[in-house]
Protein backbone atom coordinates (compact mmCIF):
# COMPACT_ATOMS: atom_id res chain seq x y z
CA UNK A 1 0.00 0.00 0.00
CA UNK A 2 2.75 2.60 0.90
CA UNK A 3 4.93 1.75 -2.03
CA UNK A 4 1.84 1.99 -4.64
CA UNK A 5 0.80 5.01 -2.78
CA UNK A 6 4.09 6.48 -3.31
CA UNK A 7 3.71 5.72 -7.53
CA UNK A 8 0.69 7.42 -7.29
CA UNK A 9 1.65 10.11 -5.31
CA UNK A 10 4.48 11.02 -7.70
CA UNK A 11 1.55 10.96 -10.64
CA UNK A 12 -0.79 12.88 -9.29
CA UNK A 13 2.17 15.81 -8.22
CA UNK A 14 2.94 15.42 -12.23
CA UNK A 15 -1.08 16.12 -13.05
CA UNK A 16 -1.12 18.70 -10.32
CA UNK A 17 1.72 20.83 -12.19
CA UNK A 18 1.40 20.14 -15.85
CA UNK A 19 3.31 22.68 -17.09
CA UNK A 20 6.53 22.72 -15.20
CA UNK A 21 6.39 18.65 -15.24
CA UNK A 22 6.52 19.02 -18.91
CA UNK A 23 8.77 21.48 -19.24
CA UNK A 24 11.07 19.16 -16.95
CA UNK A 25 11.61 16.87 -19.60
CA UNK A 26 13.93 19.34 -21.21
CA UNK A 27 16.12 18.14 -18.36
CA UNK A 28 16.66 14.85 -19.72
CA UNK A 29 17.35 15.68 -23.52
CA UNK A 30 13.62 15.43 -24.36
CA UNK A 31 12.93 18.47 -26.55
CA UNK A 32 10.03 20.10 -27.96
CA UNK A 33 6.54 20.68 -26.77
CA UNK A 34 4.66 18.11 -28.17
CA UNK A 35 7.57 15.49 -27.51
CA UNK A 36 7.80 16.51 -24.10
CA UNK A 37 3.78 16.45 -23.49
CA UNK A 38 4.12 12.86 -25.05
CA UNK A 39 6.55 11.71 -22.19
CA UNK A 40 4.98 13.21 -19.58
CA UNK A 41 1.60 11.37 -20.41
CA UNK A 42 3.20 8.28 -20.67
CA UNK A 43 4.49 8.36 -17.27
CA UNK A 44 1.78 9.13 -15.62
CA UNK A 45 -0.11 6.89 -17.17
CA UNK A 46 2.68 4.26 -16.50
CA UNK A 47 2.55 5.63 -12.96
CA UNK A 48 -0.92 5.04 -11.97
CA UNK A 49 -1.27 2.07 -13.42
CA UNK A 50 1.70 0.36 -11.75
CA UNK A 51 0.76 1.55 -8.70
CA UNK A 52 -2.91 -0.07 -9.23
CA UNK A 53 -1.00 -3.62 -9.48
CA UNK A 54 1.51 -2.74 -6.76
CA UNK A 55 -1.78 -1.80 -4.42
CA UNK A 56 -3.42 -4.90 -5.25
CA UNK A 57 -0.45 -7.23 -5.27
CA UNK A 58 0.46 -7.82 -8.76
CA UNK A 59 4.11 -9.65 -8.49
CA UNK A 60 4.61 -8.38 -12.01
CA UNK A 61 3.74 -4.83 -11.05
CA UNK A 62 5.87 -4.55 -8.53
CA UNK A 63 9.25 -6.04 -10.76
CA UNK A 64 7.94 -3.35 -13.43
CA UNK A 65 7.94 -0.85 -10.67
CA UNK A 66 11.32 -1.87 -9.23
CA UNK A 67 12.62 -2.06 -13.06
CA UNK A 68 11.63 1.64 -13.87
CA UNK A 69 12.84 3.23 -10.87
CA UNK A 70 16.14 1.73 -11.54
CA UNK A 71 15.86 3.32 -15.40
CA UNK A 72 14.88 6.52 -13.26
CA UNK A 73 18.08 6.19 -11.13
CA UNK A 74 20.48 5.56 -13.89
CA UNK A 75 18.77 8.45 -15.82
CA UNK A 76 19.69 11.26 -13.14
CA UNK A 77 23.20 9.87 -13.01
CA UNK A 78 23.75 10.91 -16.54
CA UNK A 79 22.00 13.95 -16.12
CA UNK A 80 24.51 14.81 -13.45
CA UNK A 81 27.37 13.58 -15.26
CA UNK A 82 26.30 15.95 -18.28
CA UNK A 83 26.04 19.04 -15.65
CA UNK A 84 22.68 18.50 -14.75
CA UNK A 85 22.35 18.65 -11.20
CA UNK A 86 19.94 21.04 -9.52
CA UNK A 87 17.83 21.12 -13.07
CA UNK A 88 14.03 20.82 -12.65
CA UNK A 89 13.03 16.72 -12.60
CA UNK A 90 9.38 16.68 -11.50
CA UNK A 91 9.30 13.44 -9.84
CA UNK A 92 7.51 14.53 -7.05
CA UNK A 93 6.21 17.70 -8.17
CA UNK A 94 7.36 20.93 -9.25
CA UNK A 95 10.21 21.68 -6.70
CA UNK A 96 11.76 18.22 -7.54
CA UNK A 97 15.29 18.97 -8.83
CA UNK A 98 17.95 16.63 -9.83
CA UNK A 99 20.75 15.53 -7.14
CA UNK A 100 22.65 12.45 -6.13
CA UNK A 101 20.00 12.22 -3.25
CA UNK A 102 17.24 11.36 -5.77
CA UNK A 103 19.60 9.40 -7.18
CA UNK A 104 19.79 7.19 -3.84
CA UNK A 105 15.51 7.24 -3.60
CA UNK A 106 14.91 5.76 -6.71
CA UNK A 107 17.71 3.21 -6.00
CA UNK A 108 16.11 2.76 -2.87
CA UNK A 109 12.55 2.11 -4.08
CA UNK A 110 13.96 -0.03 -6.48
CA UNK A 111 15.18 -2.33 -3.60
CA UNK A 112 12.07 -1.72 -2.21
CA UNK A 113 9.57 -2.94 -5.27
CA UNK A 114 12.06 -5.86 -6.49
CA UNK A 115 11.78 -6.97 -2.06
CA UNK A 116 7.56 -6.84 -2.73
CA UNK A 117 7.23 -10.86 -4.29
CA UNK A 118 9.63 -11.93 -1.73
CA UNK A 119 7.91 -11.10 1.73
CA UNK A 120 5.56 -13.87 3.04
CA UNK A 121 2.21 -13.66 2.70
CA UNK A 122 -0.17 -13.82 5.53
CA UNK A 123 0.93 -12.40 9.40
CA UNK A 124 4.34 -12.32 10.29
CA UNK A 125 6.25 -13.82 12.98
CA UNK A 126 8.48 -12.09 15.44
CA UNK A 127 11.79 -13.36 13.86
CA UNK A 128 10.15 -12.18 10.22
CA UNK A 129 9.54 -8.94 11.92
CA UNK A 130 13.08 -8.54 13.36
CA UNK A 131 14.72 -9.42 10.10
CA UNK A 132 12.35 -7.31 7.94
CA UNK A 133 13.24 -4.21 10.62
CA UNK A 134 17.08 -5.11 10.35
CA UNK A 135 16.83 -5.25 6.25
CA UNK A 136 14.78 -1.78 6.35
CA UNK A 137 17.51 -0.78 8.47
CA UNK A 138 20.57 -1.94 6.89
CA UNK A 139 18.79 0.05 2.98
CA UNK A 140 18.66 3.08 5.47
CA UNK A 141 22.15 3.22 6.11
CA UNK A 142 22.92 2.41 2.78
CA UNK A 143 21.23 5.45 1.45
CA UNK A 144 22.62 7.53 4.09
CA UNK A 145 25.98 6.81 3.50
CA UNK A 146 25.59 7.67 -0.28
CA UNK A 147 24.18 11.03 0.56
CA UNK A 148 26.56 11.62 2.97
CA UNK A 149 28.98 10.77 -0.63
CA UNK A 150 26.77 12.87 -2.44
CA UNK A 151 27.06 16.04 -0.09
CA UNK A 152 30.80 15.47 0.17
CA UNK A 153 31.27 15.62 -3.33
CA UNK A 154 28.80 18.71 -3.72
CA UNK A 155 31.27 20.02 -1.20
CA UNK A 156 34.60 18.99 -3.22
CA UNK A 157 33.36 20.97 -6.95
CA UNK A 158 32.05 23.95 -4.86
CA UNK A 159 35.69 24.23 -3.78
CA UNK A 160 36.86 23.60 -6.76
CA UNK A 161 35.20 26.06 -8.57
CA UNK A 162 35.81 28.83 -6.50
CA UNK A 163 39.30 27.97 -6.52
CA UNK A 164 42.29 29.15 -4.52
CA UNK A 165 42.31 32.36 -2.15
CA UNK A 166 44.86 34.70 -3.01
CA UNK A 167 46.33 37.39 -0.76
CA UNK A 168 45.10 41.09 -1.05
CA UNK A 169 43.12 39.82 -3.89
CA UNK A 170 40.20 42.55 -3.15
CA UNK A 171 40.79 45.88 -5.03
CA UNK A 172 42.38 48.82 -2.78
CA UNK A 173 42.85 45.87 -0.08
CA UNK A 174 46.45 46.58 0.01
CA UNK A 175 48.89 49.66 -0.08
CA UNK A 176 48.52 51.66 -2.98
CA UNK A 177 50.98 51.21 -6.10
CA UNK A 178 54.31 52.95 -5.16
CA UNK A 179 53.26 53.82 -2.31
CA UNK A 180 55.91 54.20 0.74
CA UNK A 181 55.86 51.35 3.55
CA UNK A 182 56.53 51.23 7.03
CA UNK A 183 56.83 47.61 6.96
CA UNK A 184 60.47 47.85 6.33
CA UNK A 185 60.93 48.55 9.78
CA UNK A 186 59.80 45.18 10.82
CA UNK A 187 62.45 43.59 9.53
CA UNK A 188 65.35 42.55 11.35
CA UNK A 189 68.78 43.77 9.34
CA UNK A 190 71.58 42.49 10.11
CA UNK A 191 73.32 44.39 6.99
CA UNK A 192 72.83 47.11 4.61
CA UNK A 193 69.51 46.08 2.83
CA UNK A 194 69.07 47.43 -0.75
CA UNK A 195 66.01 45.79 -1.58
CA UNK A 196 63.61 43.93 0.95
CA UNK A 197 60.68 41.56 -0.18
CA UNK A 198 57.37 41.08 1.67
CA UNK A 199 55.43 37.63 0.93
CA UNK A 200 51.53 37.48 1.89
CA UNK A 201 49.83 34.54 1.83
CA UNK A 202 46.61 33.38 3.21
CA UNK A 203 45.16 32.86 5.95
CA UNK A 204 48.72 34.57 7.20
CA UNK A 205 51.02 36.76 6.45
CA UNK A 206 55.19 35.85 5.88
CA UNK A 207 57.55 38.42 5.49
CA UNK A 208 61.07 37.75 4.43
CA UNK A 209 63.97 39.57 2.87
CA UNK A 210 66.83 39.50 0.09
CA UNK A 211 69.88 41.43 0.30
CA UNK A 212 71.02 42.43 -2.78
Amino acid sequence: MVLGGVLAGASLAKLASPASSRAAMATFGVAGARAQAVVWALLVATELGLAAGVIAGSTSAALLSAGLMALFAATMVGAILRGRAGAPCACFGARSTVSWAAVARNALLAVAFAALPLLPEGDLSTDEWLGLGLGLALLVCAGLAVAVLALAREVGMLRLRLGPEAALEIPEEGPELGARSALIERFERSAPAALALAVFAPPFAEAGHLDG
